[in-house]
């Protein structure tokens, strides 16, 4: 899970955020034109303006999710990708439900939300939350239904099933999954109060001298392999490794794109192609 983000990030998102919020909204006229010039020209510019005074709108919508405890920075971050997204994609004749024609941000706030969503989830505990659409559905909407702090009665369940147009037994499943914590493993022994991690409850081969040496045996070679191809990475990359992974305290994206004056996805993508890198090199 993440960490608290530090003082730099801090500092350096409040920049982001007043910089962001600098940008004039635009009229519908102006909207239209410029989105007439990049659907026909591809004229960059006028994407660019798009993109860029709805800036503030991703930062809205971003820290709607601040409550899942994920750093603010990594959730505009993915916000903005799914606005490069919708871009790509708008065209000022679309029309919207009411009859008239589809603001940008009404487009765009369905593909932001999408990156986000797929971010949460990805990173809201270890075990994946929610990988079936009904799933998905409950895991944004269940909190706000509930208004109490026990478990749902069956009438709760199944008015919220009805309302969501989903099974009583994915409610059930994903309040399940929300509201149990996660437990590691192999807790530490406690001087106090017993607590019992899982790993207690399974029979162990602390006495089997040929399985405990085979396992160190293996461990240790995975170990010095993983730091082996670690130390032939150039610095920077190795710092960007060192720091989402290993650190006590993980660096959000931007903290690192402003420490090597580089961009948000430029880091992303460095982290993404040495992951790929020595999963191959662990494999062959």
């Amino acid at each position: 899970m993440y960490q608290t983000t530090s003082t730099n990030s801090i500092a350096s998102l409040d920049s982001y955020i007043n910089k962001a919020c600098k940008y004039t909204p635009l009229t519908l006229i102006e909207e239209t034109e410029l989105a007439n010039d990049w659907v026909a020209n591809k004229n960059q510019f006028s994407s660019d303006r798009i993109v860029l005074t709805h800036l503030r709108f991703v930062v809205y919508i971003a820290s709607k999710y601040k409550g899942y405890n994920l750093p603010l920075a990594d959730l505009i971050q993915e916000g903005n990708i799914g606005i490069l997204k919708a871009i790509q994609k708008y065209n000022p004749s679309f029309i919207s439900k009411s009859g008239s024609k589809a603001r940008f941000a009404t487009f765009a706030v369905f593909y932001i939300r999408a990156e986000i969503h797929d971010f949460v989830i990805a990173n809201s505990k270890i075990v994946k939350m929610a990988t079936t659409k009904a799933q998905r559905k409950l895991f944004f909407n269940l909190r706000q239904f509930k208004a109490h702090s026990g478990h749902f009665s069956l009438e709760e369940v199944n008015e919220l099933a009805e309302m969501l147009n989903v099974k009583p037994s994915d409610v059930t499943e994903m309040e399940n999954r929300i509201y149990n914590y996660d437990c590691s493993f192999d807790l530490p022994l406690s001087d106090g109060d017993a607590v019992l991690s899982p790993a207690e409850f399974l029979s162990t081969h602390l006495d089997d001298v040929d399985v405990n040496f085979e396992l160190d045996q293996n461990q240790a070679a995975i170990s010095k392999l993983l730091h082996k191809n670690l130390s032939n990475l150039d610095e920077r990359k190795k710092d960007i490794i060192y720091s989402r992974w290993f650190a006590k305290e993980k660096s959000t994206f931007l903290s690192l794109a402003n420490k090597y004056q580089v961009s948000v996805e430029r880091v992303r993508q460095l982290e993404k192609n040495v992951i790929i890198k020595l999963k191959l090199q662990m494999t062959s």
